[in-house]
């Protein structure tokens, strides 16, 4: 079944527009630029929530990218191009920097007729590093921002999706490291909430009179 849907979105499900939309996607390097400003913005111009936000996300990615460096070992899984024929792979022309002007470049296409081979636990398929940071960057923005927030699900299942499409991982990766991503990324926010309600008003205590709750909205002026 894993291996029918993968199929059918990477070779049957797929139109010349999708292949840039995906492949834009599921290029990290495309999108770092855009995140770095952002971040940079939130820390400059944003207030105790927004600058809590970028600080746990830095430390969410850190928690996430050991758990998901040890789970690649673990299971050792291989890409769909390691161990099947016939999958598609595309993606922006990687002779290309910075990414962004690759818009300008035709996209790479590769078509295997035989499984690559490649040495054991290097670039393998499970959990896949694009759906574990997205995920929980997702989570992490929900958390803090829940009117608006819980939009970049979107983002990050469209990352999700790509990354099937263009051949990278099954769609088995995904959905699993979705929720891998997901629940490790709720276990350090509660953490990270518990400390500041312990510890937060010994750090920062005029920080903390003001917000008491790391993820909640600040305490109204006494009157």
């Amino acid at each position: 079944m894993d291996d029918r849907i993968l199929f059918l979105i990477n070779r049957e499900w797929t139109h010349p527009v999708l292949d840039w939309v995906m492949a834009i996607a599921s290029s990290y390097d495309f999108w770092l630029p855009f995140f770095y400003l952002t971040a940079a913005l939130m820390l400059w111009r944003g207030g105790f929530r927004a600058r809590m936000c970028v600080l746990s996300v830095g430390i969410v990615l850190l928690a996430l990218n050991q758990a998901a460096g040890v789970a690649k070992k673990h299971f050792d899984r291989p890409r769909p191009s390691q161990h099947l024929p016939n999958v598609r792979q595309i993606d922006l022309d990687p002779q290309t920097s910075p990414r962004v002007l690759a818009l300008g470049q035709p996209l790479t296409e590769k078509i295997g007729e035989e499984p690559a081979t490649i040495k054991a636990g290097k670039g393998r398929s499970f959990p896949s590093g694009h759906v574990t940071n997205l995920f929980g960057l997702a989570t992490v923005l929900a958390v803090f921002f829940r009117r608006w927030g819980w939009l970049a699900y979107f983002a990050a299942g469209l990352v999700g999706y790509s990354r099937v499409y263009t051949g990278a991982h099954h769609p088995s990766d995904v959905i699993v490291t979705a929720i891998f991503s997901v629940a490790i990324t709720l276990l350090v926010l509660a953490l990270l909430g518990w400390l500041w309600h312990c510890f937060g008003g010994r750090v920062a205590p005029g920080i903390h009179a003001r917000h008491s709750q790391l993820f909640g909205e600040p305490k109204p002026a006494a009157a």
